[in-house]
Parts: structure tokens; C-alpha cells; sequence
């Protein structure tokens, strides 16, 4: 799960998502779940252009399986999680999902 759907959350959904991995998110910041949602949902995914090697350019597009402002939907399903959040937001973030955690 990607907490957060700011660029860093732009980026990791297709890319994970192309290397396999189920991706959800979980953005708690005011509409931003709903904003993203109906972005990717317009645009039939989200899509990023992988210029690491600049002979051979790589585009991914997908959209995560699950996004909401709610952890309890997002959260008890995911394996490995992603704070992919500026410093002063961590906190909240950390204390939303800690209830829905996986315990192990």
C-alpha cells in the first residue's frame, strides 16, 4: 500500500503495479483519494515514462487495485507499505494505519 498520492505515489502505482505487485492507496488528505481516483479513472490509469537507460524508454500505465482516505480499506491487506509523504505528514499517516495493521 502507497500512503500518499502525491509524485511519488504518481510514480510508484504503474511502476510497482507493472512489476506485478497489487497496489492500493491510501491518501488521508482531504479529497485527494477521491481527486486521484477520478484522474486515473479519466485517464485509464496513470502513466510515467522510465528514461533510465535514454536508448531504450519504458512506459508504464496502471492504476492501483484500491484507493481511499480510509486505512481500514486500504491498509489490513497490504504486505509492505510506502510512506510516500513529506516529513510532517508521516505522523498522522503512521498513527491512522496503525490499527489496521497485519500482525507478524
Amino acid at each position: 500500500c502507497i500512503c500518499g498520492a502525491g509524485n511519488a505515489a504518481h510514480v510508484f502505482i504503474p511502476y510497482f503495479t507493472n512489476l506485478g505487485y497489487e497496489v492500493s492507496v491510501f491518501a488521508s488528505l482531504q479529497d485527494e483519494a477521491a481527486r486521484l481516483k477520478k484522474a486515473y479513472t479519466e485517464n485509464e490509469g496513470i502513466e510515467i515514462i522510465d528514461r533510465t537507460d535514454p536508448d531504450n524508454h519504458k512506459v508504464y500505465k496502471h492504476s492501483p487495485k484500491a484507493c481511499s482516505n480510509s486505512a481500514e480499506d486500504t491498509i489490513p491487506q497490504a504486505d509492505c507499505i510506502i510512506i510516500a509523504l513529506p516529513s510532517f505528514a508521516i505522523q498522522g499517516v503512521l498513527r491512522d494505519i496503525k490499527p489496521h495493521l497485519k500482525h507478524g
